[in-house]
C-alpha cells in the first residue's frame, strides 16, 4: 500500500484537489467523492493498481475560509482534552460519593450534594468499590484510564497547566482510594460485629 498526501480547497461548487509528488490536479462536487477522486487521479499518474493507493486528505480553504485544517486539529485536541478532563470529574464525584456515603450520609442526600439521583450515586460507589480500584471508572478499563492520563490526551496545552491538571486527577484518584480503603475496613468491622454477637 502507497500512502499519499493531498489537500482539498473549495472553488465555487468544486473542490480542487491537489496530491503531493504528483503535477496537475482533480477535482469532486463533493467533499465526500474527494478521497475516491484523489486515490484515482493517483493510480492515473503513477500506473499503481487503485487497490494500492491510499490517501489522506486535508481540507485547507473552502471559498475564503482559511485555515481549515489547522482549525479542525484544535477541535480534535479539545474534544481529546474535554474527554479527558470529563474523566476526571467522574474519578472525582466517584471519589466523593464514597467518601460521604463511608461518613454515613444518606445516599439520597449524597446524590443531592452532587446533582445526581441517589441510584447514580450507589452505581458510583458500589461499582468503584467492586472494581476494587482496578477501574477506579465505571466501564473504564483501567488501561484506559491510566492512558487518559497522558500528557498526550492535553494537546495545546501548555506544559505547566498539564501539569496542574495532572496533580489534580492523581490527587483525585488518591482520595478515592482512601475513601474506598475506608469503605471496606468498615465493611469488615461491621461483619466482625455481627459475627461476633451471632456467636454470643
Amino acid at each position: 500500500m502507497t500512502s499519499y498526501s493531498a489537500t482539498a480547497t473549495r472553488d465555487g461548487k468544486w473542490w480542487m484537489i491537489r496530491v503531493d509528488g504528483i503535477d496537475g490536479l482533480t477535482q469532486a462536487r463533493h467533499l465526500g467523492e474527494a478521497e475516491l477522486m484523489a486515490r484515482e487521479f493517483v493510480a492515473a499518474s503513477t500506473d499503481e493498481a487503485l487497490d494500492n493507493v491510499s490517501v489522506e486528505l486535508r481540507v485547507l480553504e473552502a471559498n475564503g475560509v482559511s485555515d481549515i485544517a489547522d482549525r479542525v486539529a484544535r477541535i480534535q485536541g479539545e474534544r481529546k482534552t474535554a474527554a479527558w478532563l470529563e474523566s476526571c470529574a467522574l474519578v472525582e464525584t466517584a471519589g466523593l460519593a464514597a467518601e460521604l456515603v463511608g461518613a454515613d450520609v444518606p445516599m439520597r442526600d449524597v446524590g443531592v450534594v452532587l446533582g445526581v439521583s441517589h441510584q447514580r450515586v450507589s452505581q458510583l460507589v458500589n461499582s468503584a468499590y467492586r472494581e476494587r480500584l482496578e477501574s477506579p471508572l465505571p466501564g473504564v478499563s483501567w488501561s484506559a484510564y491510566t492512558h487518559a492520563l497522558n500528557v498526550r490526551e492535553c494537546a495545546g496545552r501548555p506544559n505547566s497547566e498539564v501539569e496542574i491538571i495532572l496533580t489534580q486527577a492523581n490527587e483525585a484518584l488518591d482520595r478515592l482510594r482512601d475513601a474506598l480503603d475506608r469503605t471496606a475496613r468498615a465493611d469488615d468491622e461491621s461483619a466482625s460485629e455481627q459475627h461476633t454477637a451471632q456467636r454470643a
